[in-house]
This record gives C-alpha cells, sequence and structure tokens, in this order.
C-alpha cells in the first residue's frame, strides 16, 4: 500500500501534469484562434474589396448610360430648338407675306379706283 506522502507526491505531479496539459491546449487554442482570426480578416478583406469593385463598376457603367442619354436628350434638344427657329421664321415669313398681300389687295383697290 502506497504511504500518505508517496500519494501527495502522485497528486503533486498529477496537479503539475495537469496544469501543463491546460497550458498547452490553451496555447493551442489560442495559436487556432489567432489564426482563423488572420483567415477571416483576409476573407473579409478579399470580400469587401470585390463588392466595392462591383459597386464601382456599376456605378461606372450607371454612369456612362445616363452620360450616353443625357447626349441623346441634347441632340433632341438642339432639333427641338433648330424646329421652333424654323417655325418662328416660318410664321414670321409668313405674316411679312400677308402683310405684301394686303398691301398689293390695297394698291389693287387704289388702281381699280383710279381706272374707274
Amino acid at each position: 500500500m502506497l504511504e500518505h506522502s508517496d500519494l501527495q507526491a502522485i497528486r503533486d505531479i498529477m496537479k503539475e501534469e495537469i496544469g501543463r496539459s491546460e497550458n498547452l491546449v490553451q496555447d493551442i487554442i489560442k495559436t487556432e484562434i489567432g489564426g482563423s482570426e488572420n483567415l477571416l480578416k483576409d476573407i473579409i478583406k478579399t470580400e469587401i474589396g470585390r463588392s466595392e469593385n462591383l459597386v464601382l463598376n456599376e456605378v461606372d457603367r450607371v454612369q456612362e448610360n445616363l452620360e450616353t442619354k443625357m447626349e441623346q436628350l441634347k441632340r433632341n434638344m438642339d432639333e427641338l430648338t433648330q424646329y421652333y427657329r424654323t417655325v418662328k421664321l416660318d410664321h414670321e415669313n409668313n405674316a411679312l407675306f400677308l402683310q405684301m398681300i394686303q398691301e398689293i389687295k390695297k394698291e389693287v383697290n387704289e388702281l381699280k379706283m383710279k381706272i374707274a
């Protein structure tokens, strides 16, 4: 049978070994968690970069579409402006033409009066 001092020595050795094992497990867990954190950080950075690129590409695409539509709108506005200038000139010419006709009518009436 083991004596009390032998049991105490075994208990002390077991406590010491369990303490070492606990420390070793804690160190391993810290290392693994640190590695996982770094891996997650890298993955998150990569995914954020990819997402930013996707958003920027989409913004560029939308901007190009808007610029194209704005250019088309400007061309349409220029065309409308030319059309309204032409219509305005047409109205002015028609007004002048009517005025000339009225003057000619007046002159014809005056000539009729002289002849009659």
